[in-house]
């Protein structure tokens, strides 16, 4: 988490300033001195982290196989996308969170 400090401090800056602005507050800078998680809370992040790290290598690869495998396809950048959000999609869920998936499949190839 706290390699994302940064990122998480101009975000909170950004939102909070307008908001105090508008009643007079004039805010010119926000700090993090240290950023903690329950442990339960950190594992889950972590393990999300890995499956979409893991998902995007196998898009990839899925992606590369067509185009460069046997089937040698030349996919448009639309057809990757479609790709990508669907593997993506399909991937990164939880199991049992969806009830009813959907895959978006018009013109993949």
């Amino acid at each position: 988490m706290n390699e994302n400090k940064k990122e998480i401090e101009a975000d909170l800056f950004n939102d909070l300033k307008g908001k105090l602005g508008e009643l007079g507050i004039t805010m010119h800078k926000v700090a993090i001195n240290e950023m903690n998680l329950p442990p339960a809370i950190l594992a889950a992040l972590t393990r999300r982290t890995r499956i979409t790290h893991g998902a995007v290598s196998m898009v990839e690869t899925a992606i590369n196989r067509i185009e460069n495998g046997a089937l040698k396809l030349a996919l448009t950048q639309e057809q990757k996308a479609q790709i990508t959000s669907n593997m993506l999609f399909g991937l990164c869920n939880e199991k049992g969170e969806l009830d009813e998936p959907s895959i978006h499949a018009s013109s993949l190839i």
